[in-house]
């Protein structure tokens, strides 16, 4: 695994146990936890190195039956670890649709689930949102504790409590908003990640930046090789502001009354693509060209000045993800027409003034929005 990660930790003319102890530390370090309120419930974010060698740890005061839920490659890398933990465990692969989420229930059901019983997901954002919905509708409510396993998780769909199921070509169509009681980061999981994966994650933190730390752009910019090679460190810094910006603003607005809608900035057109790509295209990289399309409107409108829409351009370029797309737009605006941010008096797009200024627009006309798709989405050539 240490073979994988580019950190370097200087060792030299150090004592044999002095090395071990310096590299000991290194892989052990924990930050401090978090805790991230959602109305009445309180998430706590729990960063934590070799999560499945402490598996026993975690849940070893817990008195009720453990449920399993574990996303198929996940379980296929870590089975020694997670097969000692309980006999009861369901293995899930493919999208977060209610055919699965039903499985699920008849699986809880059978093994006589019980309200004490705790729900233990791992996995990406797709176990993450099927198993919070899951847990927030049997017996209507069970303890839900997850171990997040990619960066986008970890960075974004485990922190704040929204759980959406895809429903009839719509994405997140249904859902509910229930955090789990815990959040486990690891980030030593991410040594089994593609590296075209990590860069599509850390498009969250992109948005992160865009929305409420500028600073996190520089990162991105200065530290993109590392990143790729996924660099702990880098990583890591990155990943604690994008969870501190959410939290922020998860704990303002826990049910998306006002500002939390700021979270949305990229994914109404992002929806949409993954709808119409019938979700083959990876997440990040369908927000990042999200984020040029909001940044596109936002110049046209002369609400942002020139120079922003090319810097993400340029970022997303340099962590080798695509920037435009070979789609029919007159298919991407109905998507987004129906789209569950849309209102009675119209859709709510985020919008940019500029780095870390965010502004909610309404009403804007479908002509506006038709045109700037120009920008990202190409009928006859991909970019």
């Amino acid at each position: 695994m240490l073979e994988k990660f580019p950190n370097k930790i200087d060792i030299s003319g150090l004592p044999e146990k002095d090395s071990v102890e310096r590299v000991l530390r290194f892989l052990t370090e924990e930050k401090g936890d978090m805790e991230v309120k959602v109305g009445e419930k309180v998430s706590k974010i729990i960063f934590k190195r070799f999560i499945f060698k402490n598996l026993e740890e975690i849940i070893s005061e817990w008195e009720g039956k453990i449920f399993l839920i574990c996303d198929e490659r996940v379980f296929k890398i870590y089975c020694e670890y997670l097969k000692n933990i309980t006999s009861n465990y369901f293995i899930i692969s493919g999208n977060k649709n209610l055919r699965n989420v039903e499985k699920i229930w008849k699986w809880l059901i059978k093994e006589k689930v019980k309200r004490d019983s705790l729900i233990l997901s791992i996995g990406g954002g797709v176990i993450g949102d099927i198993c919070g919905f899951v847990s927030s509708t049997i017996l209507r409510g069970v303890t839900h504790y997850h171990i997040p396993s990619t960066i986008l998780s970890m960075m974004d769909s485990s922190i704040g409590g929204k759980n959406g199921i895809n429903f009839n070509s719509m994405k997140n169509a249904i859902g509910t908003i229930s955090p789990p009681e815990k959040v486990f980061i690891d980030l030593l999981l991410l040594s089994t990640i593609p590296s075209k994966e990590i860069s599509a994650g850390i498009v969250e933190g992109l948005k992160a930046g865009l929305i409420g730390d500028p600073e996190i752009l520089s990162l991105i910019e200065e530290k993109f090789p590392l990143i790729k090679m996924i660099d702990i460190e880098t990583i890591e810094e990155i990943l604690l502001r994008a969870i501190k910006v959410k939290k922020y603003i998860v704990e303002k607005d826990p049910y998306e009354k006002n500002i939390r809608k700021i979270l949305n900035l990229g994914h109404t057109l992002a929806h949409a693509i993954e709808s119409q790509q019938k979700y083959k295209i990876p997440h990040g990289e369908a927000v990042g060209i999200g984020l040029i399309y909001s940044l596109k409107i936002s110049e046209d409108l002369g609400i942002c000045p020139a120079g922003l829409k090319e810097r993400v351009k340029s970022i997303l370029q340099k962590l080798g993800l695509k920037t435009s797309i070979e789609e029919r737009k007159d298919a991407l605006m109905e998507k987004i027409k129906i789209d569950k941010k849309s209102t009675e008096k119209g859709i709510d797009f985020v919008l940019l003034k500029g780095a870390g200024e965010p502004v909610l627009m309404r009403n804007l006309s479908e002509e506006v929005i038709f045109d700037s798709l120009k920008e990202v989405i190409h009928e006859n050539s991909i970019d």
